[in-house]
């Protein structure tokens, strides 16, 4: 998921990635992020990053958790958790 916005001379591009795994006994957790990074005229202007949920995979099966409270109205209507609800557990974990 890399969406480009801008012409030639800017380009604003945004990327979710999965970090490196953490193991704790039988599960495996990855932390995933959204990456935004903006070059002007080739050259890097800069970066964020932001924590957006952790990917999950054990014995019972693999799923998301996101890192804020989904009982918080705030939360809910946040870019971050609009972002988390159109991650796909199969792609990132693949």
């Amino acid at each position: 998921m890399s969406p480009k916005y801008g012409d030639e001379a800017e380009i604003f591009e945004k990327k979710i990635l999965k970090g490196k795994p953490i193991i704790v006994a039988d599960r495996t957790i990855y932390p995933v992020v959204q990456v935004s990074t903006l070059e002007i005229e080739g050259i890097f202007w800069f970066e964020t990053i932001i924590p957006l949920a952790m990917a999950i995979l054990d014995t019972g099966g693999k799923y998301l958790v996101p890192l804020g409270s989904e009982e918080s109205e705030e939360y809910k209507k946040s870019e971050e958790y609009k972002i988390y609800q159109s991650l796909e557990i199969d792609e990132l974990l693949d």
